[in-house]
């Protein structure tokens, strides 16, 4: 079984002191040197704990929606960690190899999960089960490499004393870890969130735990309510953070017909101050199915949890069954006078005209019918227009932008039409129509002579 850490403090004051000599190392009134000599000829070559993923030595934050996969995602990178296997392959091979687990434990982590820890025996069994490996050959290999704390056993990140306990307490169990995770951050603060000077003293005990075991330290965390995808809380963690991860959901796997197969999520490398940022890459989280004694393979199969494969970008099949909207949910919303489509064939490139624009020159074009025998131009239409904002003292809309909107009006209202063979408009109403038929003919002004040349 998986152990855990105890849920008292240390003992290491009851034991009997050692009587080896003492060194000026171990002498502690000693104070920690103020600055550093600069080295700019020999520098240090980045190290990966995961590769392009989360250094050595770094503070990292791992943050997104509850129920998209977080903590099986961490426990993921632990269980790899450990077994020393590649966490994020570029894609699922199609015969995978045959697992083996090795003498002993690759990495050490440390897991204090506050939200459910009992459950996480059932957990890394899945993952376990997902993976092919043996969970009784694992046994050992989980025992000596992953500490999971007991559901009372929280570490307040922001107080110096508690993480001197915890930092003994590892000490006296011989415990050496790569990685310690927090999950979730809210477990470790003692104030408010939204505090900088909180998340402030949080940065500074998780860089202590760093530089007391050089391992890396990494926090669980969840967004804010609002629509942004970004963390809840106060922006100094995203500044004091060596890395930040962020966990997106996307559309989830589906087969041929449509039915969902696994959880699909983006992971987004947000931050990396150590090293250029790797781009995004997706991942499927799988439920898995195991028996509950895994000695016995004919015991009840239950639901043992999640865990990720290499998967693709959402095609539009997945993308559109992931739209599903209710049946019993009616469209509440008001709808909305807008302007027409544009016409088949019209330009692409057309200004933009406002809904209010187009509907004034659409009443001032039926006030310009009003008048006069029915006929009107754009520039009665115009008038209307000017006479309109003067009456009512709203601004009026420029010349030049008024004639484009009454362009616009022509092309695609049904209302204004052009009369055949001339400039002028007229309201294709009924009454309008009446108007033009009793219209006498138009004669021309200037008629040609009989000695004109028609051709």
């Amino acid at each position: 079984m998986i152990r855990t850490l105890p849920e008292t403090p240390s003992q290491s004051a009851q034991e009997t002191p050692s009587m080896k000599p003492t060194t000026p190392s171990d002498v502690k009134d000693i104070p920690a040197p103020l600055w550093q000599t600069i080295d700019v000829i020999n520098v240090q070559e980045m190290e990966w704990l995961v590769p392009d993923v989360i250094p050595q030595k770094a503070l990292i934050c791992l943050y997104g929606a509850p129920n998209c996969g977080k903590t099986f995602l961490a426990l993921h990178i632990a269980l790899c960690l450990i077994i020393g296997v590649d966490c994020f392959p570029a894609e699922a091979a199609d015969t995978p190899p045959k697992p083996v687990l090795p003498a002993a434990p690759q990495r050490v982590v440390v897991y204090m999960l506050a939200e459910a820890p009992d459950s996480i025996g059932r957990r890394i069994a899945g993952w376990l089960e997902h993976f092919h490996y043996d969970r009784v050959t694992a046994q050992p290999i989980i025992s000596q490499g992953l500490f999971a704390s007991s559901h009372t056993h929280r570490v307040k990140l922001t107080s110096i004393t508690q993480i001197d306990t915890f930092a003994a307490e590892l000490e006296r169990m011989k415990i050496h870890p790569d990685l310690i995770i927090f999950d979730p951050l809210i477990s470790t603060l003692e104030g408010d969130e939204n505090d900088a000077s909180q998340m402030d003293r949080l940065i500074t005990g998780m860089d202590a735990l760093r530089q007391k075991f050089d391992c890396s330290i990494m926090v669980i965390h969840h967004p804010g309510k609002d629509a942004r995808m970004i963390e809840r809380g106060s922006s100094a963690l995203r500044g004091g953070v060596d890395t930040h991860i962020a966990v997106h959901n996307e559309a989830d796997l589906v087969d041929a017909e449509g039915a969902p197969l696994a959880h699909r999520i983006r992971l987004d490398i947000e931050k990396q101050r150590e090293a250029p940022r790797s781009p995004f890459f997706y991942l499927s989280m799988h439920p898995i199915q195991g028996p509950l004694n895994a000695r016995d393979r004919e015991s009840k199969n239950v639901e043992l949890g999640r865990a990720p494969n290499p998967s693709h970008a959402p095609t539009r099949p997945e993308i559109a069954a992931s739209k599903h909207v209710r049946p019993d949910r009616k469209n509440t919303q008001r709808t909305r006078r807008t302007i027409p489509e544009p016409l088949i064939g019209a330009p692409a490139l057309r200004p933009a005209i406002s809904n209010k624009a187009y509907h004034e020159a659409l009443r001032c074009s039926f006030a310009a019918s009003k008048m006069g025998d029915g006929t009107f131009t754009k520039a009665d239409v115009w008038r209307a227009h000017k006479e309109n904002a003067r009456k009512s003292g709203k601004k009026e809309f420029s010349e030049p932008y008024f004639y484009k909107v009454m362009d616009r009006v022509v092309e695609q209202s049904n209302q204004v039409r052009h009369v055949e063979g001339e400039k002028t408009l007229y309201w294709s109403g009924e009454v309008a129509k009446a108007t033009l038929k009793k219209r006498p003919p138009k004669t021309d002004l200037n008629p040609p002579s009989d000695n004109t040349d028609h051709q």
